[in-house]
């Protein structure tokens, strides 16, 4: 190539394993090498929380306290989370979004007992 001219290269890549490369392209010339960073990611799930620490400040003996963590999935790929106690054994984990839910059916599902009690018995009943 002379001096002053420019040239594209077109790459193509075609992943054979769902594995995130990063590793070198090699350029060689009669001067030397250079070495261009490659670096080619999977999908996968991201997840972040906005606050690194979980802090319930001072909670007197007895008393309880409530901390909420936000986990954000920036990913491209759905996935389950897992908490895990002290001793490694797997705990329950439900979302917000899943708590908000349930409480709302058992709020209807109350409601409508109250419905059927203040109904009275029906006439199939005596």
């Amino acid at each position: 190539m002379s001096a002053g001219l420019s040239t594209s290269i077109t790459i193509t890549f075609t992943p054979q394993l769902n594995e995130d490369i990063n590793t070198l392209f090699p350029i060689l010339s009669e001067t030397g090498r250079i070495d261009i960073p490659l670096v080619c990611t999977c999908k996968k799930a991201l997840l972040a929380v906005e606050h690194r620490e979980i802090n319930f400040g001072q909670v007197i003996f007895g008393e309880q306290s409530t901390q909420y963590l936000k986990i954000n999935n920036t990913g491209a790929l759905p996935t389950k989370i897992y908490v895990k106690d002290n001793n490694g054994n797997q705990v329950p984990f439900v979302s917000l979004d899943e708590l908000q839910a349930r409480e709302a059916q058992q709020r209807e599902y109350h409601q409508r007992g109250r419905e059927i009690a203040l109904d009275g018995p029906s006439q199939e009943d005596n």
